[in-house]
């Protein structure tokens, strides 16, 4: 069966590979796990975002894990404490090292354009301001970021993985 890319092919693209999820009145349900359709929604029309800061959450975990020394030298702040809102004290001296370390020859920021390419943005640009900001939100640490198999098969190329679950 051809699909098309919107938002009813996508549900019946779920229903068709995994009868768990489902659409029944208001609710996508994911096996008991239910979630307002309203909010399935606007995660799939806001996608193209999602995965874009996802991509540079990557991007800045790859950076600071490879140059974790360096990193923790000139910051003053553990990687493993990563991302940190604190660090928006120190944008300039971050905005300085970033540029230092993500040179358009830079393993990560190749590994960067090619996990945007793995997961389907269309017309990425990569931004050593976007891993500024990835850096400074206050949210999961890097320590524990998802990353589905073909990410971290590219990430694992970059970075030494073993020292990052460490």
């Amino acid at each position: 069966m051809g699909y098309q890319y919107d938002l009813a092919d996508f549900k019946r693209f779920l229903n068709d590979k995994n009868a768990k999820y489902r659409v029944d009145g208001l609710i996508f349900w994911q096996n008991r796990i239910p979630l307002p359709i309203d909010l399935f929604n606007r995660i799939f029309n806001e996608s193209d975002q999602i995965v874009t800061d996802y991509v540079y959450q990557v991007a800045a975990s790859a950076v600071t894990f490879s140059n974790r020394e360096s990193f923790q030298e000139t910051l003053g702040i553990n990687v493993s404490d990563l991302p940190k809102g604190d660090l928006k004290k120190q944008f300039k001296g971050l905005i300085s090292w970033l540029t230092e370390k993500l040179s358009d020859r830079s393993a990560v920021v190749h590994m960067t354009y090619e996990i945007a390419d793995l997961l389907g943005l269309e017309g990425f640009t990569f931004s050593v301001d976007k891993v500024a900001d990835a850096l400074q939100h206050q949210g999961k640490k890097y320590a524990r970021i998802f990353m589905p198999v073909e990410v971290k098969e590219r990430y694992s190329l970059t970075v030494d993985f073993k020292r990052v679950v460490a």
